[in-house]
């Protein structure tokens, strides 16, 4: 892996607590999970209020995958669950995304920004709505 500013950026984040690594199934190495949790605590547990947080805060990683068909660039995955409503029921929505990313769809640390997956991926999610 390139140490760009950008990953050491990353590597110097807080590690998330209440996480247990062993627990997340997939197959990149536990240090790259590690550092994908933390980039994740740091952007859904900010010191101000900001939208999304919420949700963020009550998404459990699940799974973490990398993979690369043929000769095309790598692609990832990463399966979540989340409660919906206190004590009810977990429900979970897999959504994968391959796509070829260019600049204008990129954060300032260069990674696809959440709200252009976001974007992409709610076209082909109308049929969820709130649980009653």
């Amino acid at each position: 892996m390139v140490n760009t500013p950008a990953l050491r950026f990353l590597r110097s984040l807080a590690q998330a607590p209440n996480v247990d690594i062993s627990q997340i199934k997939g197959n990149i190495t536990d240090d790259q999970k590690q550092l994908l949790v933390n980039t994740f605590f740091y952007f859904v547990h900010p010191k101000e209020k900001i939208y999304g947080a919420d949700i963020g805060q009550r998404l459990k990683i699940l799974e973490m995958n990398v993979w690369a068909k043929g000769g095309s660039a790598p692609y990832g995955e990463v399966i979540f669950e989340i409660e919906v409503q206190k004590g009810k029921r977990r429900s979970s929505l897999h959504f994968e995304l391959v796509t070829k990313i260019s600049q204008d769809m990129c954060n300032v640390l260069g990674k696809m920004h959440g709200a252009c997956a976001s974007y992409m991926a709610e076209p082909y999610v109308p049929h969820l709505g709130p649980t009653k």
